[in-house]
Formats: structure tokens, sequence, C-alpha cells
């Protein structure tokens, strides 16, 4: 398992920087190389599950290493007062269904938190270049 800051788990239940994850199967740590894989992040769905409380509760998809990586060929946007440029997760799973809209969290190595959704997927299952890259939109 890997821990990080913001982290809890109880049985399936993984609350990730105060949002709960339901994990219909057991979460692994992969133990990837951390210089590829250098962050932590959770990517989930709401499916209108509860808890006893009325409080939302996510299924969960994936949670472990992934590579948080801004788009660097120049391709920044003005939006408002700000720069935007595209961003992308890498993560070493391709197994997953992912959907466009499923919501991801990631923590940095310095731990800062970003927040954003998949706008696109790809997964490679090529021998050695196995993984799947999530182009993400809204990331915050």
């Amino acid at each position: 398992m890997i821990t990080k800051n913001y982290l809890t788990f109880d049985g399936n239940l993984l609350t990730f920087n105060d949002v709960r994850l339901y994990f219909p199967t057991a979460v692994i740590n992969s133990d990837n190389d951390a210089f590829f894989y250098p962050h932590v992040c959770a990517i989930y769905r709401s499916e209108g599950l509860t808890d006893e409380y009325g409080n939302e509760v996510f299924t969960g998809l994936y949670y472990g290493d992934c590579a948080y990586e801004v788009n660097t060929n120049g391709s920044t946007r003005l939006q408002g007062l700000t720069f935007q440029a595209d961003s992308f997760l890498l993560i070493p799973s391709t197994d997953v269904l992912f959907k466009t809209n499923d919501m991801v969290m990631i923590e940095t190595e310095n731990g800062r938190m970003i927040s954003a959704t998949v706008e696109q997927f790809e997964t490679v299952t090529e021998t050695g270049i196995e993984g799947t890259t999530l182009w993400l939109k809204q990331a915050e």
C-alpha cells in the first residue's frame, strides 16, 4: 500500500484528500519506478453511492503511481487573466476501463493536490511501453 498524506484506508474504502472512494477490489502498491512515476493519483467516478450519513462515495477505478505532466510544446492559451496549458497523466495500468469525465486527483511530490477530469485516454499494451495516458481538462 502506498502511504501518503491525505490518505486513510479501511477495507475497500479509501479516503484521499477528503474524497471517499469505494474500490470493489483490493488496492495494491505497484512498486513502479519513482523516477518515472513520481506522483500518486486516484481516478474515480460517481455512480450515486452514499454512506450511512448521506455523503457521496465515489467508485474508485485506480489508485497508485502516476506521472502528472503539463504539455511543454508551447500550446498555452489565455483564459481569463491566467495562461492555461494542456496536462496529461501517465499510469502503469492497462486493465481499467476509463470513461470521458472520470475524475482525477493527483498528489505531487511537494504535497500539492491537483483535481481534473478525463478528456481522452489511450492504453498501450505493447511489452516494454505498456500503460495508459489520460489527457486531462479543468485541472485545478
